[in-house]
């Protein structure tokens, strides 16, 4: 039997949002060595407390529908740091055991700044840019009539 771990349903005025751990990383297909995929997994709360277990239903989330293109955030001593985008789901939209993951910034940065012209920001410059990113793009998204 499958359970889904949420408890509430989202709309677009009721939102969930939660934390988990990264498990592992996957290596760039060019053969850099460096990581360039994380993944984590969705754990059932019967785990909380385990060593790789669930940090709780409470807290414990797996990106869902829309959420692809979102900031995948750590928390450090200078605040929040923006370490990747969430891009992708594995298993049944939900279900204690799912896994999410997404793409690493780091590998990324130097084309990234250099695509666009703007000089390597400290931590709360890249996060005041990304927040940018995503109002601009939901605001593209509501002029042409809803979230697809």
């Amino acid at each position: 039997m499958f359970c889904y771990g949420y408890t509430t349903s989202a709309s677009l005025t009721d939102r969930r949002f939660g934390a988990n751990v990264i498990d592992n990383f996957q290596l760039d297909d060019e053969g850099s060595g460096r990581a360039e995929v994380f993944r984590y997994d969705f754990d059932a709360p019967g785990t909380t407390g385990l060593t790789g277990g669930s940090l709780g239903n409470d807290i414990e989330t797996i990106i869902g529908p829309g959420d692809s293109g979102g900031a995948a955030l750590k928390q450090t001593a200078n605040g929040w740091e923006l370490v990747g985008i969430n891009t992708f789901t594995e298993g049944y939209g939900g279900r204690f055991g799912d896994t999410g993951g997404g793409v690493l910034m780091e590998p990324y940065l130097d084309w990234i700044f250099g695509t666009t012209g703007i000089p390597e920001p400290g931590c709360a410059m890249l996060w005041a840019f990304s927040v940018a990113l995503v109002m601009w793009r939901r605001g593209r998204t509501r002029a042409r009539g809803g979230d697809r």
